[in-house]
């Protein structure tokens, strides 16, 4: 399960694995995985694809997202960053 939020004006997606809501992971910049920006609704990966497919900007944070994201040949994995032993990209369609 994932947690996300689309911020419609923007066409931004923000979504992450569910267990990790809330936390806090520490790194070179501490990231707080807000409710506010990726937790307002819930979704599995049959809707991601939906989702990604009307969003121009996503930020994605947890292991089985970005996992998922690889799998799906939207993220490469160089570009991935781990923060705290968790996987964090962003992606940018131009």
């Amino acid at each position: 399960m994932f947690s996300y939020t689309y911020f419609e004006e923007f066409k931004m997606l923000g979504v992450c694995d569910a267990e990790i809501l809330g936390k806090t992971l520490h790194g070179e910049t501490d990231v707080v995985v807000s409710e506010s920006f990726y937790g307002k609704d819930k979704c599995d990966e049959n809707d991601i694809e939906a989702l990604l497919e009307k969003s121009t900007n996503i930020n994605c944070i947890g292991n089985r997202i970005v996992e998922l994201l690889i799998k799906m040949g939207i993220v490469n994995e160089n570009d991935v960053a781990v923060i705290d032993g968790v996987k964090h990209a962003q992606i940018y369609k131009v």
